[in-house]
């Protein structure tokens, strides 16, 4: 199983530069985007402000980075809202047999917070 923490990039910027209808309708995009790309399977979850964690049934670290680089791509590429492109950065990472939960969300999350340092629209892991 490979987990990935999804954040949209500058999304305080959204809300104040263009309201909060703007924000709501990049996160609706963004979900609506999870829900078409992941597979039945899987299983996307909003966990909160900004943020979604996704869980990858049965794929390895390879296919899981394919996936999330997908999702970026296909954030990056539809205007959910109009006049300004929406970015997200995505951590990824594979369950490790060695590490309790706890230890593999805090791996998936340092991924992002190294997506996010590497620029933004970016996926580390």
């Amino acid at each position: 199983m490979t987990l990935l923490a999804l954040d949209l990039d500058w999304f305080k910027s959204i809300n104040d530069s263009l309201g909060h209808q703007a924000g709501d309708a990049a996160l609706r995009g963004v979900a609506d985007i999870l829900r078409a790309r992941i597979r039945r399977s899987d299983r996307a979850f909003r966990i909160g402000g900004e943020e979604f964690l996704t869980f990858l049934y049965g794929a390895d670290a390879e296919r899981g980075r394919q996936i999330a680089e997908d999702l970026r791509n296909a954030v990056a590429s539809k205007p959910l809202v109009p006049g300004r492109p929406i970015t997200v950065s995505i951590g990824v990472a594979a369950y490790s047999g060695d590490q309790n939960w706890e230890q593999w969300l805090n791996r998936c999350d340092q991924n992002l917070y190294g997506a996010k340092a590497a620029g933004r629209n970016a996926v580390v892991g």
